[in-house]
């Protein structure tokens, strides 16, 4: 008999369960990486796809915007999303000025705090990508064949066509992409490690930073 294939990620026994604790990696340059815990059961491939893209990816995303084109605070900035049918987890990872480590942190941690509170037009800047030009996937074979195999071997998700993977995306709301956002911007899901010179870091009130604007919930 053939065995099925789950595609199920080991989860991490802190996963889901993080505290308000900053971990610091001793380093001459100052780096700063946030993670993101989520349960990838409880939402639609483009639900997070679109929460990614709001948040992390592109010059036009929110946290690059706060970071890189109004407070100039990096100039090194790498977001990643690794999902599998149970588990994902969003990364970013940036280097700063040491004098900017506590007030970039904090800038997240409000970008995360606002979308809580609830989006507005964010979602209108990333929908097209999949919806009004998504046909621009098929241009490009060796892509769309990696997208159509991690989809389908890896995440279990099917399209039969174009038409039905940009309705998936259509139908994602506002008042949808708000309660993804205050289900998964909480405290227990969120990491945060530093690179830098470790007697200089005041873990403290990095840790103080992430409980306060997130409840520590």
């Amino acid at each position: 008999m053939k065995k099925e294939r789950k595609n199920l990620a080991p989860v991490p026994k802190r996963f889901f369960a993080r505290k308000p604790k900053v971990y610091v990696k001793n380093s001459k340059k100052t780096c700063v990486c946030f993670s993101v815990d989520i349960d990838a059961s409880n939402y639609t491939l483009a639900e997070k796809n679109l929460l990614f893209d709001i948040l992390f990816e592109g010059e036009f995303c929110k946290i690059h915007q706060e970071l890189s084109e109004k407070k100039g605070y990096v100039y090194s900035y790498d977001p990643c999303f690794q999902h599998y049918n149970n588990i994902g987890q969003m990364t970013l990872t940036y280097e700063v000025l040491p004098k900017h480590l506590y007030d970039s942190v904090e800038t997240v941690v409000e970008v995360l705090k606002s979308m809580k509170e609830g989006i507005t037009d964010e979602l209108s800047y990333v929908l097209p990508h999949y919806v009004d030009n998504a046909g621009f996937l098929l241009d490009d074979t060796e892509e769309f064949n990696w997208v159509r195999a991690y989809e389908g071997h890896i995440l279990d998700v099917y399209y039969k066509d174009i038409e039905e993977r940009t309705e998936s995306y259509r139908r994602v709301t506002t008042e949808r992409m708000t309660e993804i956002c205050r289900e998964v911007f909480r405290q227990s899901n969120i990491l945060l490690t530093v690179k830098g010179k470790k007697k200089k870091v005041d873990t403290e009130r990095l840790a103080e930073i992430l409980c306060d604007a997130l409840s520590c919930r």
